[in-house]
């Protein structure tokens, strides 16, 4: 058993290939704690502290319903709008969406996505 740091909160923690744009790796993930407890077959990835973009998309449905189509209009303002203005410091390329649950129910959600601009120090 492993205990999560928010048990209705929901991570899709998305990573970029190889530097391919148009390959990505999701990964369903949730935060823990030092002290959390870590099933054999489940691997940890810490991500550093950084500053980020965020945006939030609304929908009068469940959150299970989210996907790529629902979310286009959003990517497609980050994607040629947003990150066209900002001067990136990276190491890795990722983003990841928040989901919390106890804020969504069956006509409504909330997804706030999450792009990292540059690591904190």
């Amino acid at each position: 058993m492993f205990n999560p740091l928010e048990k209705d909160v929901y991570i899709g923690f998305t990573t970029i290939q190889n530097n391919i744009l148009t390959h990505t790796l999701y990964q369903p993930s949730i935060q823990i704690s030092e002290n959390s407890i870590i099933p054999e077959d489940m691997r940890v990835k810490n991500v550093v502290p950084h500053k980020y973009g965020v945006f939030t998309y609304m929908g009068l449905h469940r959150p299970e319903e989210i996907n790529s189509n629902k979310l286009s209009h959003i990517f497609d303002y980050v994607f040629n709008t947003w990150m066209p203005t900002i001067d990136f410091d990276l190491r890795e390329k990722f983003r990841f969406e928040y989901i919390n649950y106890a804020k969504c129910n069956k006509q409504y959600c909330e997804c706030d996505l999450y792009f990292p601009i540059s690591i904190l120090s």
